[in-house]
């Protein structure tokens, strides 16, 4: 998972959006493909630098370099907020999803 409406410390997006997130589901089918393998990380696997097609979009390498960054802090922040909205559910929140989340929360962890 990432971010993709994510801003830099200067308040601009870091990705451009709408039709260029065809590339990222390029990437997926890439990967599923085993033409892309990606970087494991605590929320999961996101592309390694250089897997993404950038060709002709104006994204700084820094930029894309900070999208697929995976902040401890504000991820762990995400998965209580998620922890909050599926306790709403009560007995109807499968228990698999409960799992995983914390099982995210201990790969941030550690």
């Amino acid at each position: 998972h990432v971010n993709w409406f994510r801003k830099g410390a200067d308040g601009h997006f870091l990705w451009p959006g709408f039709g260029d997130n065809l590339r990222v589901l390029e990437w997926m089918i890439d990967r599923c493909d085993g033409r892309a393998s990606g970087q494991l990380t605590p929320i999961g696997v996101l592309p390694q630098r250089g897997e993404l097609n950038l060709q002709s979009l104006d994204v700084p390498a820094d930029d894309v370099d900070e999208l697929l960054q995976v902040d401890r802090s504000a991820w762990t922040a995400e998965m209580q907020a998620v922890g909050e909205y599926m306790a709403g559910f009560g007995e109807r929140c499968p228990a698999a999803l409960e799992s995983q989340r914390q099982a995210v929360l201990q790969r941030l962890a550690s």
